[in-house]
């Protein structure tokens, strides 16, 4: 190997800390990212990457900031379904892909997004986050635009995701933050419980935008497992994502 790589384990060698398992580490750091497929909207190997967040409610999510990075961001919102930030679709809690398809504009690199979500090789990575097989879950991918002119979120959006949704996945597109305000509107909160969207009831906030990604484990009626709880503050705007779900069986609310 040579170039980046080469210096990079040259100047471990010159450190102190350098053990012998270092480089080939490595090896097996490059070698699996060239075992991952290419997607053409983000890097797949950063959820291969990507750790359970400790929480004190021991709920199982990743966080990966970023998935999508600036000028892919950039190029997706470009091409955004206009009918999304439009009054006909927006202020939906889901807008169904076939929905949106019916617009004719689904195109470019947001069609590109779309089909890398709903992939073999993110089914396998997101599944394998998880130690489950979701191979043969029924896959549904919803959309989201816009919370106007209502705003979304409050009360009324705590909830825990349907009992046939094994895993979901949001990917949030808006390029800047929602809320500069401490507040953090429109930010998907963790709950410890239903009562309330106050600080001292949040496991965790979720940014959503800049591209990052969120999936967790749905364990709804699960024996023994605590319950994802979620909701976000009241928001007012452009709140652009999307939705992944696999689910046991078709009805997949």
């Amino acid at each position: 190997m040579g170039g980046a790589g080469e210096e990079e384990v040259l100047g471990r060698v010159a450190g102190e800390d350098f053990v012998e398992d270092d480089l080939s580490a490595d090896v097996d750091a490059e070698q699996e990212a060239i075992r991952l497929p290419s997607l053409k909207s983000f890097d797949i190997a950063k959820i291969a990457q990507s750790d359970l967040e400790p929480n004190s409610e021991n709920l199982k999510f990743i966080v990966i900031e970023g998935l999508i990075e600036g000028e892919k961001l950039r190029e997706i919102l470009n091409d955004f379904p206009p009918a999304l930030d439009s009054t006909t679709l927006a202020n939906k809690k889901n807008v169904e892909k076939r929905d949106v398809l019916k617009t004719g504009q689904v195109k470019g690199t947001y069609a590109e997004l779309l089909k890398d979500v709903e992939s073999d090789a993110f089914r396998d990575a997101v599944g394998a986050k998880f130690g489950i097989n979701l191979k043969g879950w029924h896959n549904r991918v919803t959309l989201r635009g816009a919370c106007e002119p209502n705003p979304c979120g409050g009360m009324d959006s705590i909830h825990v995701d349907h009992k046939a949704k094994a895993v979901s996945v949001l990917i949030y597109l808006n390029e800047n933050t929602l809320d500069e305000t401490d507040y953090h509107g429109g930010d998907l909160l963790f709950l410890k419980n239903k009562k309330s969207l106050d600080d001292a009831n949040v496991v965790a906030r979720v940014p959503s935008f800049g591209g990052t990604m969120v999936a967790f484990r749905n364990f709804r009626g699960v024996k023994g497992q605590k319950e994802a709880i979620h909701g976000l503050r009241p928001f007012t705007g452009k709140r652009r994502a999307v939705q992944v779900n696999w689910c046991k069986s078709k009805t997949c609310q």
